[in-house]
């Protein structure tokens, strides 16, 4: 059985006994601000978020950005990246591309699988994983709770933060993991962001020991939205910078430096 299909067997399994997700850490920080006009549709798909970016480093420190796509082969039907050595797989995160990211049976649909055997520098554990949503206008929404987003789930979500993008779910993993860092906060229209909404998502795997001498498969689930279709690729948001007012004494050094050309301009007419 094809390791893709183990995985998803062992992911039904895995929600018959709902399994409570293990403890970890998500981490918020603004990074660099982007601006978006506005946001598209807060239900995104796998297939709808072709264009992400996700780039994948080792300890050694190989590292490979790839492309968000549908996958195909053994891998019908899901929609990801995939990073192969010759005929084996390297690294593979995927999603299915006809479910949504909100729906709770998204659960356990986020797949990652990644085998350090493959690496040009094995045996290579897996260290981080980046995901950018700029390139196919995917932001990450986290659970508002009115004044920040929760760490773990969405059971506290209290409301709305930005406007558009619904109630938001923060990242949570089934296994063996590191932490989350939401970082790169997005605002609408030019205003600040409210801090619910993100352009890119790292999972850290320090100290995991990831995949190094074999396969390593994750599980978890983070929430999606789309910026508005006719809304161009985020770009990073400038602040307008504040107009510098000169100190009193800087306006009476240039009124004396004033005072001195003007009388040196007199003699020169007087002669």
């Amino acid at each position: 059985m094809h390791l893709l299909k183990k995985a998803l067997l062992a992911t039904a399994t895995l929600g018959a006994i709902a399994l409570p997700a293990s403890a970890q850490t998500v981490n918020y920080t603004p990074g660099t601000r982007y601006d978006v006009a506005g946001l598209g549709n807060h239900v995104a798909t796998g297939a709808s978020m072709a264009g992400m970016q996700v780039t994948y480093t080792t300890f050694s420190g190989f590292t490979e950005t790839l492309t968000w796509g549908a996958l195909s082969g053994g891998y019908a039907g899901q929609c990801g990246v995939l990073s192969m050595a010759g005929s084996a797989m390297r690294f593979q995160m995927s999603f299915s591309c006809q479910e949504d990211t909100y729906s709770p049976s998204a659960f356990y649909l986020w797949l990652m699988q990644y085998s350090g055997t493959t690496n040009p520098n094995s045996p290579d554990a897996l260290s981080t994983v980046v995901l950018n949503g700029a390139p196919g206008r995917v932001v990450f929404d986290c659970a508002w709770t009115g004044s920040a987003c929760q760490e773990n789930g969405g059971s506290a979500a209290t409301g709305v933060g930005t406007p558009g993008s619904d109630k938001g779910w923060s990242a949570e993993r089934y296994l063996a993991f590191g932490s989350f860092t939401y970082a790169n906060a997005v605002g609408i229209g030019g205003a600040a962001p409210v801090g619910d909404l993100y352009e890119q998502l790292t999972l850290d795997l320090s100290g995991q020991n990831f995949g190094a001498n074999g396969f390593g498969v994750q599980y978890f689930y983070v929430d999606t939205d789309h910026t508005a279709p006719n809304s161009p690729v985020p770009a990073p948001w400038r602040a307008t910078q504040p107009t510098t007012v000169p100190e009193p004494s800087t306006y009476a050094l240039m009124a004396a430096g004033l005072a001195v050309m003007f009388g040196m301009a007199r003699r020169k007419k007087a002669v």
